[in-house]
């Protein structure tokens, strides 16, 4: 399987990576690394991490649909905005929404 994996070009790969937490984390890294060859990124109760590269030279994010989503007591909206800030700035096609989740759900929200 691994010998098959690595004969796949990933210019022949175009799909849309997603993760929640420390899978969106990752998905930002993966997401970056593999473009053009994705179609877009879902990035959940996560951002970009601050010491994430500048993208290449020649790399586009342009047209590329990214959705970040974080509850408002997520303690990675801030991550997950500035995730926004980035994206756009560098022609995503991005949406950035946020959630009240009840405490039940595990953060703290004081």
């Amino acid at each position: 399987l691994v010998n098959e994996l690595d004969s796949i070009s990933s210019n022949s790969i175009s799909g849309i990576i997603a993760g929640i937490s420390m899978g969106g984390w990752m998905t930002t890294s993966l997401g970056e690394r593999e473009l053009p060859s994705i179609a877009g990124m879902v990035i959940l109760l996560a951002g970009r991490p601050m010491h994430a590269k500048p993208l290449p030279p020649g790399t586009s994010l342009r047209n590329i649909p990214v959705y970040i989503g974080a509850g408002e007591t997520d303690p990675n909206m801030m991550p997950a905005r500035k995730a926004r800030e980035f994206y756009k700035r560098n022609g995503a096609l991005c949406a950035h929404h946020r959630r009240s989740l009840p405490p039940s759900f595990g953060w703290k929200t004081g």
